[in-house]
């Protein structure tokens, strides 16, 4: 199950590729019936900084690849 969550998270954080995106679009663009798993994983990689969280003027946390995030492959 645990490997399973793992790869939503890997398609998750390709659609992070060139976008900055909230939880709420990319489980919408993944269409996954649960936003928790990619909430949990996601706090996991900005604590190790590999991706950024900021908020937006709605009160949404966005997400992005940081610059030196092993993610940000060309």
């Amino acid at each position: 199950m645990e490997r399973l969550n793992n790869l939503d998270t890997i398609k998750a954080l390709k659609l992070l590729k060139n976008n900055s995106l909230n939880v709420k679009k990319i489980v919408s663009k993944l269409n996954l019936s649960d936003y928790r798993n990619i909430n949990k994983n996601f706090s996991k990689l900005v604590k190790s900084k590999r991706i950024t969280r900021v908020i937006d003027v709605n009160g949404n946390y966005v997400y992005s690849l940081s610059k030196n995030s092993p993610f940000n492959i060309p």
